[in-house]
């Protein structure tokens, strides 16, 4: 089968939402993982879709988080959800490839997800409990976390913090790094727009053409 991997476009939010509800119900914004997205904006160039004859089948997004006292930035990864009759196709696998190819493009370092470790082990995800990290309200197993940047985990410990509490204390924060780059994918503009690229560079099955820039949370088996 063959899938195209995009940006996703304003146009296509009532599609994903239909698949969410379809996939996770109505009462989906209850979980826990909800409240870390609650009033955030996603990462504008991490909101990917996946399409079949221009039909929108699979869906993931990214978020802004902190970790711990440090406040360390991070991104959660999630929901990702693929159209049930779609599922096992590889969808979701090259969903989750692509989000984190392209985050760590971004000079992201540390991706989390609450999900089944015996699906997303395959792109580097491990237990966060055992490294010290915590989202309160989660239970321990299901919260995972990928570096994107080798060593980006050294030192970072604590509970899973809200990218909206951060901003409420400190006001216009922004990533650490002699980048500077901020973390909200909406600020990230600008300047940056010489960076996007319509570049196509999927692998197997599935293309990517980025028009616009270069368990609780899945529904997907790939």
């Amino acid at each position: 089968m063959m899938f195209e991997i995009t940006t996703e476009r304003p146009e296509n939010r009532a599609q994903i939402e239909i698949l969410l509800d379809a996939a996770f119900g109505s009462e989906r914004r209850h979980k826990t993982s909800y409240r870390f997205r609650d009033g955030v904006a996603p990462d504008s160039y991490l909101q990917l879709v996946a399409q079949v004859d221009r039909k929108i089948v699979g869906s993931v997004r990214c978020w802004p988080v902190a970790i711990g006292d440090q406040a360390a930035p991070a991104l959660l990864l999630g929901p990702l959800v693929v159209a049930e009759r779609f599922r096992n196709a590889g969808i979701g696998a090259a969903l989750v490839q692509r989000t984190l190819e392209m985050a760590a493009w971004r000079r992201h370092r540390i991706m989390l997800l609450v999900g089944d470790f015996s699906y997303y082990a395959r792109f580097g995800f491990m237990p966060a409990a055992p490294l010290g990290l915590y989202m309160p309200g989660e239970r321990i197993e299901r919260l995972l976390v990928a570096e994107l940047d080798k060593g980006a985990l050294a030192g970072v410990v604590g509970d899973i913090q809200p990218w909206r509490s951060l901003r409420r204390g400190t006001g216009d924060a922004q990533r650490p790094g002699s980048a500077r780059r901020r973390v909200m994918g909406d600020e990230q503009r600008g300047g940056e727009d010489g960076e996007r690229r319509g570049n196509q560079h999927g692998t197997g099955r599935a293309r990517h053409v980025d028009a616009v820039a270069l368990g609780e949370d899945e529904r997907v088996r790939a």
